[in-house]
């Protein structure tokens, strides 16, 4: 096995997004549902993906951002 694409996310995975446990163990369940589009561009032949996510600050405000990720092809 080896990557064939990437793609370089919005933000870190961060246990106060549930994304990861306190001990840095992805909760691959999660992180599937939570990220589909960007998993389904990934095995597409998209050069990039426009995702809808949430920001959680740390004093707890919550936001909503548009991003738009470029998906790179490893030659």
């Amino acid at each position: 096995m080896r990557i064939r694409k990437f793609t370089i996310l919005y933000k870190e995975f961060h246990p106060d997004d549930d994304e990861i446990t306190r001990t840095r163990k992805l909760r691959r369940g999660l992180i599937r549902e939570r990220y589909k589009p960007v998993i389904d561009a990934l095995y597409s032949d998209a050069g990039e993906v426009s995702f809808l996510g949430e920001v959680r600050y740390e004093d707890g405000r919550r936001d909503t951002i548009n991003v738009t990720m470029k998906i790179v092809k490893v030659e």
